[in-house]
């Protein structure tokens, strides 16, 4: 899938491989039908983490020509590591575990080429199982036997291997059913408890699930088709990965912030909309602070106002005019309008801040 626009000369063109300008490339696809993969030499980096996935991974209904898949997002992330390690996306659409088709081969049958023979491979993060689940015939339990067979294949070979839980469906055609969404909860059970066959998990299915509706992902996060998320929910894949999981990088930030809802709005005369910080801290290191800002429109003004016991928070105050506004809430670094600050003895778990913003 890739994409990303690549650029074709037409049928006949001749060879234009040496052609200082791109005159002669007037075709365009959004697939990379010849380059498998860039080795890359020099820098920093002390190995790469591979990203074994389908559709989703592959970067399905994220903003073409953007670099807006998890991965994409998880290179991010670990390019703030003193140390870093590189990221191989090997995300194939309608991939499966536990079966394959010509040209789309399974995950257990493509994991020599794209995976274990990948140079300086430290880690791979298996993100698969809602094809085989979905429309695929599997049940958990074949889904589970093919990730312990990958597991341990990885494993033979010194790699790490980081589990993915599978993310909810419901409302992608009708491949939903109760009976396979038991089978879902049964595999995202054992990658969040595998006694050893995982070094780690990432919680996919967590970072978006709908909390009223948990088979179904958070409108945030939904490209619509209920099934691929959108480019913030592909930022929530890969902010949920433990990067001291990955054994490929060093001295990482440990805090993520994450404000609930995504995209917060203010109406004047209208009900208040809370806007919750949440701060995940998985380092060594202590949170001490985390600063929030909110960029209010002209004719509005802030105000501190005490917030459930935490540090004191603002509340905005409309203009005289009606209007509605979408705030934008920059974190972290910026001028500090609230903030939480956890106990200096916190290293790990998870701290919320509500922070009311009510138009007066």
């Amino acid at each position: 899938m890739g994409l990303q626009t690549v650029y074709w000369t037409p049928d006949g063109g001749g060879d234009h491989a040496s052609d200082a300008d791109g005159d002669a490339f007037t075709r365009t696809d959004s697939t990379f039908p010849f380059l498998t993969g860039v080795d890359v030499r020099g820098g920093d980096a002390k190995g790469a983490v591979v990203a074994l996935g389908d559709s989703i991974t592959d970067g399905a209904s994220s903003t073409a020509n953007a670099n807006r898949r998890w991965p994409d997002y998880l290179a991010a992330r670990l390019s703030a590591c003193s140390s870093t390690a590189g990221v191989l996306n090997e995300g194939i659409s309608g991939n499966r575990i536990t079966a394959g088709t010509d040209g789309n081969p399974s995950a257990l049958d493509r994991l020599e080429r794209d995976v274990l023979s990948q140079p300086n491979a430290r880690t791979v993060i298996l993100f698969e199982g809602v094809n085989d689940l979905s429309w695929g015939g599997a049940t958990g339990d074949q889904v589970i036997d093919g990730m312990r067979q990958i597991a341990r294949r990885a494993h033979a070979r010194g790699l790490r291997v980081i589990g993915a839980t599978v993310v909810p469906y419901r409302g992608w055609g009708d491949w939903w059913t109760e009976d396979k969404e038991a089978d879902r909860q049964r595999v995202n059970a054992f990658i969040r408890d595998s006694g050893g066959v995982f070094d780690g998990y990432a919680d996919f299915d967590k970072a978006v699930r709908d909390p009223a509706d948990p088979t179904r992902y958070a409108a945030a996060f939904d490209s619509g088709d209920h099934l691929h998320p959108n480019d913030t929910g592909m930022k929530a894949f890969a902010d949920a990965v433990d990067l001291t999981t990955l054994g490929a990088a060093r001295d990482c930030p440990s805090a993520r912030v994450r404000l609930t809802p995504y995209r917060p709005t203010l109406q004047a005369d209208g009900d208040g909309t809370e806007i919750t910080s949440t701060v995940t801290n998985t380092g060594t290191t202590a949170v001490t602070r985390v600063s929030t800002r909110l960029d209010l429109p002209d004719g509005w003004s802030a105000e501190p106002a005490a917030a459930r016991g935490y540090a004191p928070s603002p509340r905005a105050t409309a203009p005289p005019s009606p209007g509605r506004w979408p705030p934008r809430p920059t974190l972290p670094g910026a001028p500090t309008r609230s903030a939480y600050a956890p106990p200096s003895t916190r290293t790990a778990g998870h701290g919320t801040t509500p922070t009311a913003w009510t138009p007066r």
